[in-house]
């Protein structure tokens, strides 16, 4: 079932109305403007936006809410080159004060073949609100201890992945994360196998892959290493171990609480829990561009009702009634109310105008259903307008 999202569009003109009152600036990073992204980062303001021309900059440290993406997404590298074996690693961290988040778009982070972590610290740490779109972070050496990771949501942040990928040592949930069609792929490091996640905190994922690191003498990585106490919702997900001489799991279930919907793994065992079989699913068509349609897809019980909210920024907040986490902030605005078909399926879409404007708008959805409380929460879709 199709619905078409006909109140999007004026409220999309209304808000930005009402934003193109407080616009913030866009600083440009490459020939004929700043060098790299730390010196934009010093001339920045909270809300800003820093676009970054196609190329290889340094590696920098972000303390402060604002957007950063690529002029062309896929074309711009951040470089991750301490030296070899350096002692600290290769740190970069995201701090943004409380009520300011950070968006990054586009962004490959890689580190040169050769180079080594001698630490074992996580590289990339987010420790603030921040959402990742179409970012990848590949070509990665990894650190000699097991548990700690390349990427790490720190306890206390929270995290919106969507289109992202991960070849690495892994990825340390302390927070919370919440993700949609993105893939993790742990690697072999140092004589180890890597997870390609473990959740500490709490994940909130849909229509991703996790697949571990694969070793020919040591036991296979885990798609994902749930620790006690930790929160897993997954829906329409497929898990799986590295290959391995070893029937290692696909997912490792160290005594936390496990929701899995529609999941899959490709090898045996795969020792994946059973779930209620209610998590709402979610993906979208691609990124949100002016003039071209853009299409969200739910997928859930056969009639079941879905609500649709829209925001322009994402927060993390604790509603009653409510299962899974949910990032819509108070200023959201309903976008969207239809129920699945016989399926379970149920999509909603529109096409916004071609306004020079809308560049760079962020524009987030929220899905909720079910038919009793608490509700099922779907992943947040959307992001910067193209």
């Amino acid at each position: 079932m199709m619905r078409t999202l006909k109140a999007i569009v004026f409220a999309v003109s209304t808000a930005l109305a009402t934003s193109l009152a407080t616009a913030q600036s866009t600083l440009l990073v490459g020939p004929g403007g700043y060098p790299d992204v730390t010196a934009a980062l010093a001339a920045a303001a909270p809300g800003d936006e820093i676009e970054v021309a196609a190329g290889s900059y340094p590696a920098f440290q972000c303390a402060i809410g604002v957007t950063i993406r690529a002029a062309v997404p896929g074309t711009v590298t951040i470089v991750l080159d301490g030296g070899v074996f350096a002692p600290n690693g290769y740190p970069m961290q995201f701090s943004a004060p409380a009520g300011q988040s950070v968006r990054l778009v586009g962004l490959r982070f890689g580190m040169p073949s050769g180079s080594l972590i001698a630490s074992g610290l996580p590289e990339i740490t987010f420790a603030c609100a921040i959402a990742l779109e179409d970012c990848e972070f590949n070509d990665l050496a990894g650190g000699p201890s097991r548990g700690r990771g390349l990427l790490r949501v720190s306890n206390g942040a929270f995290s919106h992945w969507q289109n992202v990928r991960v070849a690495g040592p892994g990825v340390l949930v302390e927070g919370k994360l919440t993700a949609v069609q993105s893939e993790l792929v742990g690697t072999f490091s140092l004589g180890l196998t890597n997870d390609a996640m473990r959740v500490v905190g709490t994940l909130l994922a849909s229509h991703g892959s996790f697949v571990g690191g694969t070793s020919s003498t040591q036991p296979a990585g885990a798609g994902i290493l749930v620790h006690a106490g930790a929160r897993v919702w997954l829906t329409d997900c497929t898990i799986d171990r590295g290959a391995s001489f070893s029937n290692a799991c696909s997912l490792v279930d160290l005594g936390g609480q496990i929701d899995l919907t529609r999941c899959t793994s490709a090898v045996t065992p795969a020792c994946l829990p059973v779930g209620s079989g209610a998590g709402l699913g979610v993906q979208r068509s691609g990124p949100i561009a002016q003039g071209l349609p853009f299409s969200i897809d739910y997928r859930t019980g056969p009639g079941v009702p879905v609500a649709v909210l829209a925001s322009f920024q994402l927060a993390d907040v604790v509603l009653p009634g409510l299962l899974q986490p949910w990032a819509a902030p108070q200023s959201a605005f309903n976008a969207a109310f239809g129920f699945a078909n016989a399926q379970g399926d149920l999509t909603f879409s529109f096409t916004l105008p071609a306004v020079p404007s809308f560049q760079g708008l962020p524009l987030w959805f929220h899905g909720v259903g079910g038919v009793s409380l608490p509700l099922q929460v779907a992943a947040p879709v959307g992001g910067l307008v193209r």
